[in-house]
């Protein structure tokens, strides 16, 4: 069996008050079963090259993030090129 320390580090101070709720070990592991399911779920549902294509996204939004650019301006160039590929195909 592997504790929760293999997983997370939890702070001291959370770990304190966390021993207080009654059932929370319960409702963690329960939490992590739901957690591991959906994701054997997600990683059935879609190709790899799909959850590639999702990371890299992900990736270069966060350094598009990183640079300044907003989510709103992002968006706007997505719609752009959107536009422009859907009028290509016509």
């Amino acid at each position: 069996m592997v504790g929760l320390p293999d997983l997370v580090e939890v702070p001291a101070d959370l770990s304190a008050k966390a021993k207080e709720i009654s059932g929370l070990p319960e409702r963690l592991i329960s939490f992590l079963r739901l957690e591991v399911a959906r994701e054997e779920e997600r990683k059935r549902r879609y190709s790899p090259e799909a959850l590639d294509l999702v990371a890299r996204a992900k990736a270069r939004a966060e350094i598009n993030e990183a640079d300044g650019e907003s989510r709103e301006a992002a968006l706007d160039r997505f719609r752009e090129n959107y536009r422009e590929v859907v009028s290509n195909q016509h």
